[in-house]
């Protein structure tokens, strides 16, 4: 007859409580809908100052030579 006793890592993965956030403080942050607008604004927000980034980096890269050096000091 097979041993059906779960192992000790066996039993501490699979309570009811390990699985279930919503009980937990950082479970109802994270199921508010005030917090999810929140972080996708967040999203958004990192998006645009990464493209800025690129804009300048590549600008930086290609030259621009529209504009001349002042030496006058």
């Amino acid at each position: 007859m097979p041993d059906t006793t779960p192992s000790p890592a066996h039993a501490a993965t699979s309570s009811p409580a390990s699985h279930d956030n919503s009980s937990s403080t950082a479970g109802r942050v994270a199921q508010n809908s005030f917090f999810e607008r929140f972080a996708r604004a967040g999203f958004v927000v990192s998006g645009i100052v990464h493209l800025i980034i690129g804009y300048i980096a590549i600008r930086l890269a290609l030259g621009d030579a529209a504009g001349t050096a002042d030496r006058a000091r």
